[in-house]
């Protein structure tokens, strides 16, 4: 099947549980630095608003342990067989790949600084560990939960476009909502950015393309992000 055919149940649920496993890793990085270069109080100031939500020590453990969770929840659903990892390991290339050219070009176009456009938080100012907390907590929450199940649980029911709209869609205004209770002050800008970037775009790719795509190259830009914007 094409990758930007409409996807099947049985292709989302072969997908999903081979992009848990993408996440793996990001975990391990989570959990290294939380102890080589824990987060200061300005860090935590300036953290993305979705993790000002809890406590920091829920904030602090509970991304990666809901990672690995969910890897096992998938992979006691599907199994994914050796010759549809090797594909995954080739979208996850991919996807660092174009993580890497976007920051980049950014970083040419606007310097040091995000642009008014991008939310303050995909900077140095969280640091290390607690950039990698928002990215890795929302692909987690987002991509590898709300995302498919919604989807499964409408394809059986209406056409599979409704479906992929429906659970596109829905992830977008979930994620949106929930950066809003913490965040200092409603912006129209970063309310749309975070609805029609990371909230419905990542998530329409995720389903046409490869959540393991998604998955790489969103925690990947939140890898880089801190090296190369201040603030």
């Amino acid at each position: 099947m094409s990758p930007l055919e409409l996807p099947s149940a049985a292709r989302v649920r072969l997908d999903f549980a081979a992009a848990s496993v993408v996440t793996l890793p990001f975990a391990v990085y989570l959990v290294i630095t939380r102890f080589v270069v824990p987060p200061t109080d300005d860090n935590w100031a300036r953290a993305d608003p979705i993790l000002r939500l809890f406590s920091r020590g829920i904030t602090s453990w509970m991304p990666p342990m809901l990672g690995v969770l969910a890897a096992g929840l998938w992979f006691s659903r599907a199994r994914p067989p050796t010759a549809k990892m090797k594909g995954v390991l080739r979208e996850v290339g991919i996807g660092v790949l174009v993580a890497c050219v976007i920051v980049g070009a950014l970083r040419l176009a606007w310097g040091t600084h995000v642009p008014p456009f991008v939310p303050p938080e995909e900077s140095a100012g969280p640091g290390l560990m607690l950039n990698m907390a928002a990215g890795y907590g929302e692909e987690v929450l987002f991509r590898l939960v709300l995302l498919p199940l919604l989807f499964l649980a409408l394809v059986s029911r209406v056409p599979r476009p409704v479906a992929l709209a429906v659970a596109v869609l829905s992830t977008g205004l979930a994620f949106t909502l929930l950066h809003e209770p913490a965040s200092a002050s409603w912006s129209p800008t970063l309310f749309t950015t975070r609805f029609l970037l990371p909230g419905c775009a990542m998530s329409m790719a995720a389903l046409l393309r490869s959540p393991s795509f998604i998955v790489a190259a969103h925690c990947t830009a939140h890898l880089v992000v801190p090296l190369v914007f201040t603030g």
